[in-house]
């Protein structure tokens, strides 16, 4: 299995884990990791990423919060009642029509739905990039361990700038332009 090498918009997808409104309330730093992945969304919409937006039985958590919802298309999010992404036919089937190896990944909570879905993401052959600054979970050290876990199975850790500006990889184009007048309108956490 390579691991991602560089980012390049043309060959990403962003897949965006489960931030629902009845299970964000539990998770530590709740308001960072979303405005992180809200900069993370608008980044891969300036560079036509694809966004696939998961939600974990809606009956019951509720749906995916509105900072979040209201940045992507209804048609993206996808109901499952898996813990791996993967592992739902529906969510399966529209990353796979993307026809993009790399996934850029988003979500909550870490030691559960974004381990499961990473891990089958990796030995599906996909490419995974996980947003450590848009990962979270109820526990640290649950959340700690899957983040290692992820990255010695082959996942990339980075951050949502880091990908942000690798995805755009030039300063002298009108996308870094807007790059750069996103980030002045983004906290940094």
């Amino acid at each position: 299995m390579d691991s991602v090498k560089t980012l390049a918009a043309n060959t990403c997808q962003m897949l965006i884990v489960d931030f629902q409104e009845k299970f964000t309330p539990v998770i530590p730093n709740i308001d960072g990791l979303l405005n992180r992945t809200a900069f993370a969304v608008q980044v891969a919409k300036m560079l036509q990423i694809p966004i696939t937006l998961s939600e974990q039985n809606p009956a019951g958590l509720g749906k995916t919060v509105e900072s979040i919802r209201s940045l992507v298309p209804e048609s993206a999010a996808i109901s499952k009642m898996t813990f791996s992404c993967w592992q739902s036919d529906e969510i399966r089937t529209a990353l796979i029509a993307q026809d993009r190896p790399t996934v850029i990944l988003a979500g909550i909570e870490t030691p559960i739905c974004i381990l499961q879905t990473g891990l089958d993401l990796l030995n599906a052959g996909y490419k995974v990039y996980l947003l450590t600054d848009a990962v979270g979970a109820r526990k640290e050290l649950d959340h700690r361990l899957a983040l290692d876990r992820l990255a010695r199975a082959g996942a990339v850790i980075g951050t949502t700038e880091m990908a942000a500006y690798e995805l755009v990889g030039r300063a002298d184009t009108p996308i870094f332009k807007s790059l750069l007048k996103l980030m002045k309108e983004t906290p940094a956490r």
